[in-house]
C-alpha cells in the first residue's frame, strides 16, 4: 500500500515541476545562483567544513550550506552550540564544492569523508555527502562504527523550487560497560541500527503581493538487530504572506510514528500547527514575532490530547550601539521515539520507555551583538519547565545497558558566548552554560551536567600552517541504577584537543588531530569510558 502511495506523491511532484516556468539569472560573487527568486534551499555554492575529528568518542563533522546547516554527531561529547542568533564561520574552512578526506589513528580509527556537488547555477543544485568513522581497539570490545550518507537535489523555477533528499544512517555500538578490563569477547552483545529516510519539499516564495506556500512529505524507516523497528510518515506544509509592515508565516504537519519493541506495537498520530505574525521596524531596529504552538496527539485507542503554547519573540537594537536586547516565551510538544533515542542515547537495549515530552513553558532574555568590529558576544538568562523529561539511568541487567526514566524537571540557566579575532590570523572563542535543575520525583536530574564549557583558539600562519587548540568539558554528573544505588557519580572532565593542518597546495592539505591529551579516564555515559589519548591524521583535498 505504501509503495503505490509514494509513487503517486512523487508523480504529483513531477507534474508540478513540469507546469513551472524557468527563469534565467546569474551567479553572484559568492557563486550563489541568483534570479528573481532567492531560494531558501541548498544553493550548492559555498561549502564550509569545520571538522573536529576524533574529539575522543565525541567526533563531529559540521557541514554548513549557506543558509542551511547540518551537523553529524558520531559520538556525543560536550559541544556548546552558539546561542540563538550567533554565528561565526570557522577559520580557513572554505572549500570548493568537491571534497574528500581520509584519516587513520590509534585504536584503529578509520575516517572517510566525501562531498560531491555540481557547480552553482540558477536551475539545478545537487550533491552527495558521505562519512564513515570507526574504531576497533585490539583485545577490546569497545569497537564502534558510524556511516552516514546524503543525496540532495534541488530544482529552481521563477519563484519556486523543489528539493529532495535521501539519507542513510548506520550505527554499531557494543555494550562494554560491564567488562571493566575491556577484554575481547566476540559474544558480547552489540547494537546495530539503520535508518533510511526521504524528504521532498516544494516551496513557492512570496513575491510582492503574492503569497507563498510550501508543501512536502517525509519518510523514515528505522530498525536494529534487537528487534526494534520504527516507521515515520509525514505530510509537511507552510505559508508566507508579506505585507508592507508585517508578514504572516507558519508551518503545519501531520505525521504518524509507529514503532515496535518486545513484541508490542505503539502507534501515534500527530498534528502540529505553528502560526506566526512578524512585525519589523528596520528604522528603529525593532522586531516582534507572536504566534502559537499547537499539537494534537492521537495514540492507539486513547483519547486525543491537545497542547497549546503561546509564542513570543522580540528584539530591539540599542541606540548608538551594535547591540540588541532580546527575549521570548516558547514551549510545546517534543516527539520521542525509538529512532530519536537511538541517536541521542546509543547504549539502550531492546526495551525502553518512550513517552512524549512536553515543555510547558520556556522564558529567556539576553543581549547579543558586537563590542568592537572584531568581537561579538551573546549572553542569555532563561528557564523552562518540562513534564515527562527523559533522564538516563543504568539498568540492572548483565550488560549495564542504559534505560530511560521520566520526571517533571525545571531548569534555570545562564549561558554566554564570546568570539573575537586579533588581526586576520588569530581567532578565539569561549562559551559556557550553567544549569540549575530541580526534579519532582527523582532525586536528581540523572546524567545532566550543571556546568558545560568550551574554549577554542585557531591561528593561520602564512596560509600554510593552521593551528587549533580547544578544551571541551562539563562538571560532574549523577546516575542511579534501577533497583540499586542512587548515588553513582561521574567526575567532571576537560578534554584538551589540538589540531594542525599543513596546506600543500590550495587544494591539498595534511592534518593531524589529538584529543584527550591529558589522558583522562572520563565517561560520557555511566560505565562507558572514553578512549584515552587519541591521535588521528590524514590527508584532505578539495577540487
Amino acid at each position: 500500500m505504501r509503495k503505490p502511495l509514494l509513487l503517486f506523491v512523487i508523480l504529483g511532484y513531477i507534474s508540478a515541476i513540469s507546469a513551472q516556468t524557468t527563469t534565467q539569472g546569474g551567479i553572484n560573487g559568492d557563486g550563489v545562483a541568483i534570479s528573481d527568486l532567492k531560494p531558501n534551499l541548498i544553493p550548492s555554492s559555498k561549502l564550509f567544513l569545520d571538522p573536529d575529528i576524533p574529539k575522543n568518542m565525541g567526533s563531529s563533522l559540521g557541514i554548513t550550506y549557506n543558509p542551511l546547516n547540518f551537523q553529524w554527531n558520531t559520538r556525543k561529547i560536550a559541544k556548546i552550540d552558539p546561542p540563538v542568533g550567533h554565528f561565526e564561520p570557522g577559520l580557513d574552512t572554505s572549500y570548493n564544492p568537491n571534497y574528500v578526506r581520509l584519516g587513520y589513528g590509534n585504536y584503529s580509527h578509520k575516517l572517510l569523508e566525501g562531498y560531491l556537488a555540481n557547480r552553482a547555477n540558477n536551475k539545478w543544485a545537487y550533491n552527495m555527502a558521505v562519512m564513515h568513522l570507526s574504531a576497533d581497539q585490539k583485545d577490546s570490545i569497545r569497537d564502534f562504527s558510524t556511516t552516514k550518507g546524503y543525496l540532495t537535489g534541488a530544482r529552481f523555477f521563477k519563484r519556486s523550487s523543489l528539493e529532495m533528499r535521501l539519507n542513510y544512517h548506520r550505527d554499531m555500538n557494543r555494550f562494554f560497560a560491564k567488562d571493566t578490563v575491556y577484554k575481547e569477547d566476540k559474544a558480547q552483545k552489540k547494537k546495530i541500527g539503520q535508518d533510511l529516510g526521504f524528504q521532498a519539499m516544494y516551496d513557492l516564495k512570496a513575491n510582492d503581493a503574492k503569497p507563498g506556500f510550501k508543501t512536502g512529505f517525509m519518510f523514515h524507516n528505522y530498525f536494529n538487530n534487537l528487534l526494534q523497528s520504527e516507521t515515520e510518515l509525514g505530510l509537511l506544509g507552510g505559508w508566507d504572506f508579506v505585507f508592507p509592515k508585517f508578514k504572516t508565516f507558519g508551518d503545519f504537519a501531520a505525521s504518524n510514528i509507529k514503532f515496535r519493541q518486545s513484541y508490542t506495537t505503539t502507534n501515534q498520530w500527530f498534528i502540529d500547527f505553528l502560526p506566526r505574525v512578524q512585525y519589523h521596524d528596520k528604522k528603529n531596529g525593532l522586531e516582534v514575532i507572536i504566534g502559537a504552538n499547537l499539537s494534537w496527539v492521537f495514540k492507539d485507542t486513547s483519547k486525543p490530547v491537545f497542547y497549546f503554547n503561546p509564542y513570543l519573540y522580540g528584539e530591539k537594537k540599542l541606540e548608538g550601539l551594535k547591540i540588541k536586547v532580546y527575549g521570548g516565551i516558547d514551549g510545546g510538544l517534543k516527539k520521542n521515539s525509538i529512532r530519536r533515542f537511538s541517536e541521542k542515547v546509543p547504549f539502550t537495549f531492546d526495551t525502553i520507555k518512550v513517552f512524549n515530552t512536553y515543555e510547558q513553558l520556556r522564558m529567556y532574555a539576553g543581549l547579543k551583538g558586537r563590542i568592537t568590529e572584531n568581537s561579538q558576544f551573546n549572553v542569555e538568562l532563561g528557564g523552562n519547565s518540562i513534564s515527562d523529561m527523559p533522564l538516563v539511568v543504568t539498568s540492572a541487567d548483565s550488560i549495564n545497558a542504559l534505560q530511560l526514566v521520566y520526571d517533571d524537571v525545571n531548569n534555570v540557566y545562564f549561558m554566554a558566548d564570546l568570539r573575537f579575532s586579533i588581526g586576520e590570523n588569530l581567532r578565539v572563542s569561549a562559551g559556557g552554560k550553567i544549569n540549575n535543575y530541580t526534579t519532582k520525583t527523582e532525586a536528581r536530574a540523572w546524567h545532566l551536567p550543571a556546568q558545560q564549557f568550551s574554549l577554542n583558539a585557531s591561528y593561520n600562519l602564512q596560509h600554510k600552517w593552521i593551528f587549533a587548540l580547544g578544551i571541551d568539558g562539563m562538571g560532574k554528573r549523577s546516575n542511579r541504577q534501577i533497583g540499586g544505588s542512587n548515588n553513582l557519580q561521574m567526575k567532571g572532565f576537560a578534554d584538551l584537543n589540538v589540531r594542525v593542518d599543513y596546506v600543500l597546495k590550495d587544494m591539498v592539505r595534511l592534518w593531524v588531530q589529538g584529543s584527550n591529551l591529558l589522558n583522562q579516564r572520563y565517561q560520557l555515559w555511566y560505565g562507558y569510558g572514553s578512549y584515552r589519548l587519541n591521535v588521528i591524521g590524514g590527508i584532505s583535498a578539495s577540487f
